[in-house]
């Protein structure tokens, strides 16, 4: 046998690789069941574990083995050798050196004081080295305006636009981490398909996944940046002039028209008053019915209970106002306003005398 590597071939190793002598006393078939394999160190780029066993020799004169692990280079070295003792029946090699898909031997022989039993061997091969993480994602939109909503877990109103971000693929073993890239820190992707990136402030971000899987591989994933718009413009509403405005049953039904370029339209209001005499009639939507209000017509919109009606417009934009009943010669008043998700409005009227 060949003296292990860069381990001088003094007496004792001498005693424990070479061969016994035909007078030496050593158990026969000294070690059986051997096995071997090798995987990839965890958290390491390269290098392997190799895991050796075999069954534990109960001969009480076996006082211990020699395990050794061979590169089959003929060059009188060995990759390691290590002595156990007799109670041992395996053993893990890790070593960064040995090569991606290359077949090695573990041999191990038993010891009867400094003498050695008949070996055993058994070969295994490298598998290839996992040297990359990967993992594909994507985003719902690349701009979202900011938005008020009621959030439960503060008890109160915020103010934020909220993008999603999905996860196409990613290697079972990557743990995955997401950088919004508005300067509030990495947060950990703990479970699900998609993550919610969170932003309170307008402006453009870029955010990032970073993968690391458990052999320390990472990948740095930069999504497209996105656009964080805060509404400020109102939406538009306006009144449809009907084809005869002098004639009251032409207003029994308002329409008109409204639409929002940004985070889209809440509602349209609708208010109608009507001037009989010197005194000011608002109609009341809920109930279906005039009140009589004041000389005033703000003091008769301020201080009448008269409920105006609330509208939601059609895909189209297009609105209509249930059936207005009992209306009368004299000054009609309408006034309708557009309300946006975020509170921007905006105020149209049109008044009409009418017979």
């Amino acid at each position: 046998m060949r003296a292990p590597a860069g381990v001088a071939a003094g007496a004792l190793v001498l005693a424990v690789l070479l061969a016994p002598t035909a007078a030496q006393a050593a158990p026969t078939d000294a070690v059986t069941g051997l096995s071997a394999s090798a995987v990839q160190t965890l958290n390491a780029h390269d290098g392997f574990d190799v895991a050796a066993t075999w069954t534990r020799n109960a001969d009480p004169a076996v006082t211990g083995y020699v395990a050794m692990l061979d590169d089959g280079v003929d060059d009188g070295t060995y990759v390691d050798v290590v002595e156990l003792p007799a109670t041992a029946s395996s053993l893990t090699f890790a070593y960064e050196d040995l090569g991606a898909g290359t077949t090695y031997q573990v041999v191990v022989t038993t010891l009867v004081g400094d003498e050695e039993g008949d070996p055993a061997s058994t070969s295994f091969t490298t598998p290839a080295l996992d040297t990359t993480v990967s993992g594909s994602f994507s985003l719902d939109a690349t701009s979202h305006y900011l938005r008020t909503r009621y959030d439960k877990t503060v008890g109160d109103f915020v103010v934020d636009a909220a993008f999603t971000l999905l996860k196409g693929s990613a290697d079972a073993d990557a743990t995955i981490q997401v950088d919004s890239g508005d300067g509030t820190g990495v947060e950990d992707w703990t479970s699900g398909s998609t993550f919610a990136l969170v932003y309170d402030t307008p402006g453009t971000y870029t955010p990032h996944v970073y993968l690391t899987d458990r052999y320390d591989n990472s990948r740095d994933v930069q999504l497209p940046s996105v656009t964080v718009i805060e509404d400020l413009t109102d939406p538009a509403v306006s009144i449809t002039t009907p084809a005869k405005p002098a004639r009251k049953a032409s207003w029994r039904t308002v329409r008109g028209t409204a639409s929002d370029s940004g985070v889209g339209l809440s509602t349209v209001m609708v208010y109608v008053a009507q001037r009989r005499g010197s005194t000011w009639w608002a109609y009341d939507f809920a109930k279906h019915r005039w009140l009589k209000g004041y000389s005033s017509q703000k003091k008769t919109l301020t201080r009448t209970s008269a409920s105006p009606t609330f509208l939601t417009p059609s895909a189209g934009g297009g609105w209509s106002t249930p059936a207005i009943k009992g209306l009368k010669a004299g000054r009609l008043q309408v006034k309708a306003a557009a309300i946006d998700n975020e509170g921007n409005f905006r105020t149209t009227q049109v008044t009409r005398s009418v017979r």
